[in-house]
């Protein structure tokens, strides 16, 4: 089996995407997918399922590309106020109340401003959501359960 590629940073393995840029490969620790080819809107995908089960820096890995090869206005603000979020949730389960906050204040009009052009995706929720754990993050409280944070839902078919 072939060896996986090595974190420059770390030294070790892991979720990183040390080829996209090149081939469009992503590398996972202990599985290389093979011809792999990603689209933009399956990064966006992925991140949110990262997103939603915690994961936020790699939610934030997965969006970067596609943020950072948008063309359109809009979609580069949504994604990086995506990108916004959760960094500042993964400020937060590193409890930086200061970086979480400021990055929700950042990312919090940018998601909003998104609402009509992801009709797909729950983000009036979001936002109100966001203001809620504001608030706590900049009383750094910490009591915001790391399970109750934000969530990004899907509008329910039919809606």
């Amino acid at each position: 089996m072939a060896e996986l590629p090595t974190d420059t940073a770390s030294g070790q393995p892991g979720l990183f995407y040390c080829s996209f840029r090149q081939q469009g490969a992503i590398v996972r620790k202990g599985a290389v997918m093979k011809n792999a080819v990603l689209t933009e809107a399956d990064l966006v995908e992925k991140g949110i399922a990262l997103f939603n089960e915690g994961r936020y820096f790699e939610a934030q890995e997965a969006w970067e590309v596609p943020w950072l090869t948008a063309t359109v206005a809009g979609e580069k603000q949504f994604l990086q106020g995506l990108v916004m979020v959760a960094g500042a949730f993964h400020h937060y389960l590193r409890r930086e109340c200061e970086g979480a906050a400021l990055l929700v204040k950042k990312g919090l009009p940018l998601v909003r401003s998104s609402i009509s052009t992801h009709r797909d995706l729950c983000l009036s929720e979001l936002a109100a959501d966001l203001e809620d754990v504001l608030d706590e993050f900049e009383s750094c409280s910490l009591r915001v359960p790391i399970d109750a944070l934000p969530k990004i839902k899907r509008m329910a078919v039919g809606s």
